[in-house]
């Protein structure tokens, strides 16, 4: 069974299930709210039209009006255009780190095969008649080296996941604040946090891949040279790597 892969596999198609109507809600919650509220925008506007207050009044309030209703349109998801900009950021995840397939959660099941293979192979290396206890505390050295490098990460992970998940759902809400400039701060603040928990996936899987490749290259040599050292001081190498 690959654990990590079965985890992210639940947590998404969880995600997916709990969130699949909820943005089309907000949407619609929505909807209502945007009729009266651009309703009181225009009757203002058109107050300050009559009393000379907006120069060129008619073709800035075509243009107003226009990028209020592309905005309504992206809201509403007409066209599909918001379901099609919420895939491309959740693809994100995964084209900017160059992974394909089951990605992070995938590189960490293989990080696990590699971790629990040199656990054993510690723990086999000792020869003793009756208790293996120097293979043992070697392995057991190992096994909390392997866990604590890939359980942070997998939390971090998880959470950017889940954090990601709700930003897009509630995509609605944010993209409502753009049709006024009092709330436009609160949309570049989502985009911001969608930026970081993309950047922050992608500086895990760098991590994870370098992370791995530096374990690989120090422990394959330490292994073949084991039966020259104690076997807990290799334990302790491997939890240090």
């Amino acid at each position: 069974m690959r654990f990590f892969e079965s985890i992210d596999s639940f947590v998404i198609q969880l995600l997916d299930s709990v969130s699949q109507s909820m943005s089309s809600n907000f949407a619609s919650s929505l909807f209502t709210i945007i009729g009266v509220t651009l309703t009181i925008y225009f009757l203002g506007k058109g107050f300050a039209v009559i009393s000379g207050k907006i120069e060129a009044p008619a073709t800035a309030l075509i243009y107003d009006f226009a990028t209020k209703m592309i905005i309504v349109a992206f809201m509403m998801n007409y066209g599909g255009y918001l379901d099609n900009s919420l895939a491309i950021i959740d693809d994100l995840k995964t084209s900017l780190t160059g992974f394909t397939g089951n990605g992070i959660a995938g590189l960490m099941d293989d990080q696990l095969e590699l971790g629990s293979d040199i656990a054993g192979q510690l723990f086999d290396l000792d020869k003793s008649e009756y208790v293996p206890l120097e293979g043992g505390i070697a392995s057991f050295l190992a096994w909390i080296g392997v866990a604590v490098s890939l359980f942070v990460p997998f939390i971090i992970f998880i959470t950017t996941t889940i954090t990601l998940k709700l930003l897009t759902v509630t995509a609605p809400i944010f993209i409502f604040c753009l049709l006024y400039n009092f709330l436009r701060n609160t949309f570049n603040q989502w985009l911001q946090l969608i930026l970081a928990n993309i950047l922050t996936v992608v500086f895990i899987g760098i991590s994870l891949r370098m992370g791995m490749s530096f374990f690989g290259k120090n422990i394959s040599g330490l292994i073949t040279q084991a039966k020259e050292f104690n076997l807990i001081l290799i334990g302790f190498y491997v939890l240090l790597f």
